[in-house]
């Protein structure tokens, strides 16, 4: 079963990018990485021979564009599964493994990792949150997607611009309405470097230097859904399949 890892990537530095890398590489159960460049492509990348596709310019929609390119890339060359894995983010080198037996298993069209949550300089949170447990949420790059799942999985580049810094809950109510066959995979396998300042706040901890919140990006969605006319919500929410309420 040919699996494919898709990684959009912007100005990460090196050594970011290749603990990310190394994590792909040390499956025990082989996959191909293909890696995106949103504009900024890093020349010793061509030296690892892993295939990376370069785009003309940045996107600046969380990596929803190369994403898609990507995406597209591993539907059309016919692979049995695709996962996102952001750039700074990692995996357990049994994770495809694992993947692959709980779809098994349960006869599944999407299997949704869990994650545990990492400092910058990767040692573990002691956090969990409760949204993922409870289904309520699942992070972009928790979805591992089968071959029936593909006409859903695609559905990803619909999201507008605008809409990015939500595009994982927008898509998961995409999902819900989908009917596929979608369980949760309970063993943490997919290491998320947290900057989120009230994950640091709420366990008692300094956030680190860069840590962020979505404050201003939520304010202007809002600002820009307001503007819209009626027909262009309508249009927008008719293409996701979806209502929105902003």
């Amino acid at each position: 079963m040919r699996t494919a890892i898709i990684t959009a990537y912007y100005r990460e530095p090196r050594e970011i990018l290749e603990r990310c890398l190394s994590s792909v590489q040390s499956q025990t159960t082989p996959a191909d990485h293909i890696l995106v460049a949103d504009g900024y492509p890093q020349d010793w990348i061509n030296n690892k021979k892993i295939r990376q596709i370069i785009l003309d310019k940045a996107h600046a929609d969380y990596g929803d564009s190369p994403r898609s390119i990507g995406l597209i890339l591993a539907l059309r060359e016919q692979y049995d599964a695709i996962q996102f894995l952001d750039a700074d983010n990692i995996l357990s080198s049994n994770h495809v493994e694992l993947m692959w037996k709980v779809q098994s298993a349960r006869n599944l069209d999407v299997v949704v990792s869990t994650r545990r949550f990492l400092r910058p300089d990767g040692s573990v949170l002691p956090y969990t949150w409760q949204a993922d447990e409870t289904g309520d949420h699942v992070d972009t790059g928790c979805y591992f997607f089968t071959r029936p799942s593909y006409s859903e999985a695609i559905r990803w580049s619909l999201i507008p611009k605008q809409l990015s810094c939500i595009g994982d809950r927008i898509f998961l109510s995409m999902l819900k309405n989908s009917g596929l066959r979608i369980e949760r995979a309970i063993e943490p396998t997919v290491g998320y470097t947290n900057l989120w300042k009230d994950v640091y706040v709420a366990i008692g901890e300094v956030p680190p230097p860069g840590a962020k919140t979505l404050d201003r990006e939520i304010s202007e969605m809002n600002s820009w859904w307001k503007q819209l006319a009626d027909e262009e919500r309508k249009l927008i929410q008719n293409t996701l399949g979806i209502s929105l309420s902003l």
